[in-house]
Protein backbone atom coordinates (compact mmCIF):
# COMPACT_ATOMS: atom_id res chain seq x y z
CA UNK A 1 0.00 0.00 0.00
CA UNK A 2 1.52 3.29 -1.08
CA UNK A 3 0.77 6.80 0.05
CA UNK A 4 1.47 9.89 -2.00
CA UNK A 5 0.18 12.62 0.32
CA UNK A 6 2.55 14.23 2.83
CA UNK A 7 1.70 13.70 6.53
CA UNK A 8 -0.72 16.29 7.89
CA UNK A 9 -0.74 17.30 11.57
CA UNK A 10 -4.20 17.08 13.09
CA UNK A 11 -5.97 16.57 16.40
CA UNK A 12 -8.30 13.85 17.57
CA UNK A 13 -11.06 14.32 20.12
CA UNK A 14 -11.50 11.46 22.60
CA UNK A 15 -13.62 11.67 25.73
CA UNK A 16 -13.47 15.46 25.61
CA UNK A 17 -9.69 15.54 25.36
CA UNK A 18 -7.93 16.88 22.26
CA UNK A 19 -4.85 14.87 21.32
CA UNK A 20 -2.20 15.20 18.61
CA UNK A 21 -2.70 13.12 15.49
CA UNK A 22 -1.07 12.66 12.11
CA UNK A 23 -2.93 11.83 8.92
CA UNK A 24 -1.23 10.06 6.02
CA UNK A 25 -3.25 9.56 2.86
CA UNK A 26 -3.46 8.46 -0.73
CA UNK A 27 -4.97 10.80 -3.34
CA UNK A 28 -5.78 8.07 -5.88
CA UNK A 29 -8.04 5.06 -5.59
CA UNK A 30 -8.56 3.31 -3.23
CA UNK A 31 -8.11 6.56 -1.22
CA UNK A 32 -6.63 4.92 1.87
CA UNK A 33 -5.64 6.98 4.88
CA UNK A 34 -4.04 6.26 8.24
CA UNK A 35 -4.60 8.25 11.37
CA UNK A 36 -1.92 7.95 14.04
CA UNK A 37 -2.86 9.42 17.41
CA UNK A 38 -1.23 9.75 20.80
CA UNK A 39 -3.93 9.17 23.40
CA UNK A 40 -2.81 10.57 26.74
CA UNK A 41 -5.93 10.10 28.86
CA UNK A 42 -6.47 6.33 28.74
CA UNK A 43 -4.58 3.10 28.22
CA UNK A 44 -5.36 0.12 26.02
CA UNK A 45 -7.34 -1.61 28.77
CA UNK A 46 -10.44 0.43 27.84
CA UNK A 47 -10.76 -1.56 24.61
CA UNK A 48 -10.88 -4.86 26.49
CA UNK A 49 -13.31 -3.79 29.23
CA UNK A 50 -16.38 -4.79 27.20
CA UNK A 51 -18.24 -1.48 27.48
CA UNK A 52 -17.35 -0.09 24.05
CA UNK A 53 -18.97 -1.15 20.78
CA UNK A 54 -15.90 -3.02 19.54
CA UNK A 55 -14.55 -6.52 19.09
CA UNK A 56 -11.07 -6.37 20.65
CA UNK A 57 -8.18 -8.79 21.15
CA UNK A 58 -4.67 -8.62 22.57
CA UNK A 59 -1.59 -8.49 20.35
CA UNK A 60 2.03 -7.46 20.90
CA UNK A 61 3.76 -4.67 19.00
CA UNK A 62 7.55 -4.26 19.25
CA UNK A 63 7.49 -5.81 22.72
CA UNK A 64 4.66 -3.57 23.98
CA UNK A 65 1.19 -4.76 24.95
CA UNK A 66 -1.33 -3.81 22.29
CA UNK A 67 -4.92 -4.32 21.23
CA UNK A 68 -6.51 -4.65 17.83
CA UNK A 69 -10.15 -3.67 17.58
CA UNK A 70 -12.89 -3.09 15.05
CA UNK A 71 -16.51 -2.01 15.17
CA UNK A 72 -18.48 -4.84 16.75
CA UNK A 73 -19.96 -7.25 14.22
CA UNK A 74 -18.20 -5.81 11.15
CA UNK A 75 -15.74 -7.69 8.98
CA UNK A 76 -14.66 -5.20 6.32
CA UNK A 77 -14.60 -1.58 7.46
CA UNK A 78 -11.52 -0.90 9.54
CA UNK A 79 -8.98 -2.07 12.04
CA UNK A 80 -7.36 -0.04 14.80
CA UNK A 81 -4.17 -1.07 16.57
CA UNK A 82 -3.53 0.60 19.93
CA UNK A 83 -0.15 0.19 21.60
CA UNK A 84 0.28 0.71 25.33
CA UNK A 85 3.34 2.96 25.19
CA UNK A 86 3.08 4.14 28.83
CA UNK A 87 0.77 3.75 31.81
CA UNK A 88 -2.59 5.25 30.83
CA UNK A 89 -1.40 6.19 27.33
CA UNK A 90 -1.61 4.63 23.89
CA UNK A 91 -0.48 5.13 20.34
CA UNK A 92 -3.31 4.30 17.93
CA UNK A 93 -3.13 3.50 14.24
CA UNK A 94 -6.50 3.60 12.50
CA UNK A 95 -7.06 2.42 8.93
CA UNK A 96 -10.65 2.94 7.81
CA UNK A 97 -11.32 1.86 4.25
CA UNK A 98 -13.80 2.86 1.57
CA UNK A 99 -13.62 -0.53 -0.14
CA UNK A 100 -14.55 -3.87 1.36
CA UNK A 101 -11.39 -5.36 2.83
CA UNK A 102 -11.29 -8.15 5.38
CA UNK A 103 -10.39 -6.70 8.78
CA UNK A 104 -7.62 -9.30 9.21
CA UNK A 105 -5.76 -7.78 6.25
CA UNK A 106 -6.35 -4.29 7.61
CA UNK A 107 -5.01 -5.38 11.01
CA UNK A 108 -1.84 -6.73 9.38
CA UNK A 109 -1.30 -3.26 7.92
CA UNK A 110 -2.10 -1.33 11.12
CA UNK A 111 0.17 -3.64 13.11
CA UNK A 112 2.99 -2.98 10.65
CA UNK A 113 2.52 0.80 10.85
CA UNK A 114 2.21 0.62 14.66
CA UNK A 115 5.47 -1.33 14.80
CA UNK A 116 7.27 1.31 12.72
CA UNK A 117 5.81 4.15 14.80
CA UNK A 118 6.70 2.43 18.09
CA UNK A 119 10.24 1.74 16.92
CA UNK A 120 10.54 5.44 16.06
CA UNK A 121 9.27 6.39 19.53
CA UNK A 122 11.96 4.19 21.09
CA UNK A 123 14.66 6.24 19.34
CA UNK A 124 13.30 9.47 20.85
CA UNK A 125 13.72 8.39 24.48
Amino acid sequence: MGFDEPPVPDTRETAGVSMPACLVGQSAEPFNAFQLSLVTNEGIDVWLAGDRNVDAWLVSIAGYPAVNYKLMGTEDEECVTSVGVAEGQQLTVDLPTLVDTDYRKLCEITESVATMATETLKTLR
